[in-house]
């Protein structure tokens, strides 16, 4: 006799479990898939911006004012500096630093004012050796008039300024009194400058003037040093003051 449908033993049903949804009771957050704890490194790397990159950006602005100020031509130099330091540092990291345009901009930048300022100081150079040649020039050919007495001529080697507070008449006198007098051990055969000047130019004209020393040299070997203020007029120079022989005409400031 066959066995009924009833008399099958199904397995007992929980109370409990039998109004729960079938994936109760199962954490959500482990079911999730689980991915590799170096799964993504080296696909997105850190990059950061090289540091002498942005000093050379910097410094290639701050440049421009070594054109104005010509001490400050330190400026460019540094800059030049530093963008090859950040191009070099850049190119050695392996792509984990950037900056190339940073760098580029401020080694351009630095390299131009520095061209700039540097031809201005080369140029100021060459002009002040010129200038100094038409000094001593003028120191020479004083020098010769005085030798030969001929203070009428040397007289036209001063300034405006000189003649108007020492007279012709006056010049001869202490010239004369020069080339006669024992205490400055005999005549004059000889001046030169000294090959010293410092260049300056007056606030309130622009006028172009120097101080320097005229070496003199006397007939029994001896030799002095006197003070003297030169002044840049029409493109010639001319003897502004001498201190140490007119005492009563004071120093230029």
């Amino acid at each position: 006799m066959l066995p009924s449908k009833t008399d099958s033993n199904p397995a007992p049903i929980v109370p409990d479990q039998a109004n729960q949804p079938p994936d109760a009771g199962i954490d959500p957050v482990t079911g999730l898939h689980r991915m590799s704890y170096i799964a993504g490194l080296g696909t997105h790397e850190y990059v950061s911006i090289n540091i002498p990159a942005v000093v050379a950006a910097l410094l290639g602005v701050a440049s421009c004012l070594a054109v104005i100020w010509g001490w400050m031509i330190f400026l460019p130099i540094a800059g030049v500096v530093c963008g090859v330091l950040a191009m070099t540092q850049i190119s050695r990291s392996n792509g984990t630093q950037t900056g190339t345009q940073i760098a580029w901009i401020g080694l351009a930048l630095s390299g131009l004012f520095l061209l700039i300022a540097g031809g201005q100081r080369v140029m100021d150079a060459r002009q002040l050796t010129v200038e100094g040649q038409k000094i001593s020039n003028l120191c020479q050919q004083w020098g010769q008039d005085i030798s030969a007495n001929d203070f009428d001529k040397a007289y036209k080697l001063y300034s405006d300024r000189f003649t108007d507070s020492v007279s012709l008449d006056e010049f001869k006198t202490r010239m004369h009194d020069v080339q006669t007098s024992d205490v400055y051990t005999g005549p004059i055969v000889s001046a030169q400058w000294n090959g010293l000047a410092q260049f300056d130019s007056e606030s309130n004209t622009g006028v172009v003037t120097a101080s320097g020393m005229i070496l003199i040299n006397y007939k029994l070997g001896m030799s002095d040093r006197w003070r003297a203020f030169f002044r840049l007029v029409n493109g010639h120079w001319q003897i502004d003051s001498m201190p140490d022989v007119f005492t009563e005409q004071k120093a230029p400031r």
